[in-house]
């Protein structure tokens, strides 16, 4: 069996976007950062609250993620765990303004073992394919 299945899916128009989700719950920003790091984990966070302590602004995108903004750069934990969460914050975010991406967190087991800068990987999970 080859993936995907059905090879014209994407030939069809979304039946709605993040961009309409946005405009049904009438978010605007008139300073939404371009720049966004999203982390996974916790430490980071704080790390960067106890380091930039009353240098940051505080935004909520859509009462559900915090935004936190330095400039024209924000940063944001993703609360929930997997790809497809991952993705629907990726999407509400370039839907809010921001257009360059980091995404900065572990793999497994590897936290423990030091840093690594990914420069390849292999995927084998259902989004992927998709982005």
């Amino acid at each position: 069996m080859t993936f995907p299945q059905f090879t014209s899916k994407h030939d069809e128009q979304a039946l709605f976007s993040p961009g309409d989700f946005i405009a049904y719950e009438h978010w605007v920003s008139q300073s939404f950062p371009s720049k966004m790091v999203i982390i996974y984990q916790s430490s980071p966070l704080s790390y960067f609250k106890q380091c930039y302590k009353g240098k940051f602004e505080k935004e909520k995108l859509l009462g559900m993620y915090e935004i936190l903004k330095i400039g024209n750069i924000g940063l944001t934990k993703l609360p929930g765990i997997g790809s497809p969460h991952a993705v629907v914050l990726l999407e509400e975010l370039i839907a809010a303004g921001a257009n360059e991406f980091l995404s900065m967190g572990t793999a497994g087991g590897l936290s423990r073992q030091g840093i690594f800068l990914c420069c390849k990987a292999l995927r084998d999970k259902g989004t992927s394919h998709h982005y």
